[in-house]
């Protein structure tokens, strides 16, 4: 198992691009390195060693051509070794500063986008946008599921807003969470999705609200699947179409949405942009609470549908 264990190492190490540029100019550097000292160091020490230049390409190809032929024996020993159900299950971490980049990419890469998470930032300020320009852009019809905690849900938000402030990057930022500023970022990912899924009709745009929530936020691609935390320190793990990981959360967002609250579609109407009084017309329309939402805190949601900072900027 050692040999296969490698093997996806290595293969971590290369399918990330900041790794894989460290690794091709360590590799590169410690090659000269080694030349150097072997055909021009040395020989000032003992002469001895001193060879023509000719000798020198003639051992560097020798060597090149052993090193060759030993390589493929063993990435043929590895690809027969490893199991097609390892290759199969393949999952990989990806580092924080990575991820933001690689869930830019999968909008470019599909046609559907299902996310879970607590309140949506992520994806109202980069997703929803992305995905509405590619579908405006290639006139063809995308997908975007949306499940965020119930706004309504005072118990769910509390404790979301306890954890988020529990963070260690929450600390670090002065940024505490209350049960408030959970629920208006949840009502203006609402707002916004509900919005879009009517000025866009080439994008099909459905958001679930649940009374439950994790500390894992899925964001799954045609491509692949990127499972991280609410915390832009923490790492996230990554696993491609046709793996097993991929079509077990893939299920699992099935099974998540089917036990949430579908909102329904807006009507043509709300296409314009939207004044207070109509913002609270839409939450109507869509049964989300609303006699609590006072104009303030109506003015400060719509604003929040125009700022773009979330957890990986």
């Amino acid at each position: 198992m050692a040999p296969v264990y490698t093997a996806f190492k290595v293969d971590q190490i290369l399918s990330n691009r900041w790794y894989r540029n460290l690794f091709f100019l360590c590799t590169a550097l410690l090659a000269i390195s080694a030349i150097l000292t072997r055909y021009y160091l040395l020989p000032k020490w003992d002469p001895a060693l001193a060879q023509p230049f000719s000798t020198l390409i003639a051992q560097l190809l020798e060597g090149f051509v052993a090193t060759l032929v030993v390589t493929m024996v063993i990435g043929c020993y590895l690809f027969i070794a490893t199991p097609r159900v390892m290759s199969k299950a393949k999952f990989e971490a990806v580092e924080p500063r990575a991820i933001n980049s690689l869930l830019r990419e999968a909008v470019l890469q599909g046609q559907k986008w299902d996310f879970r998470g607590g309140t949506g930032r992520f994806t109202r300020t980069e997703t929803l946008p992305a995905l509405a320009k590619r579908a405006r852009v290639t006139s063809s019809r995308h997908s975007l599921r949306i499940q965020v905690i119930d706004p309504d849900n005072e118990e769910a938000c509390k404790k979301y807003a306890s954890y988020r402030t529990g963070l260690n990057s929450a600390n670090k930022a002065r940024h505490f969470w209350t049960p408030r500023e959970v629920r208006k970022q949840i009502l203006a990912t609402i707002l916004e999705a509900s919005l879009t899924g009517v000025r866009e009709p080439m994008l099909d745009v459905t958001v679930c609200i649940s009374a439950y929530w994790s500390v894992l936020r899925v964001d799954l691609s045609a491509k692949y699947v990127i499972v991280t935390r609410e915390d832009p320190q923490a790492p996230g793990i990554r696993a491609d179409e046709g793996t097993t990981f991929y079509e077990a959360y893939t299920s699992d967002l099935n099974v998540s949405a089917s036990q949430s609250r579908t909102l329904q579609k807006l009507p043509p109407e709300f296409e314009e942009p939207l004044d207070v009084d109509e913002i609270r017309k839409v939450f109507g329309q869509l049964e989300v609470r609303h006699e609590d939402l006072d104009d303030s805190f109506l003015n400060e949601i719509a604003q929040l549908t125009h700022h773009s900072s979330h957890q990986y900027d």
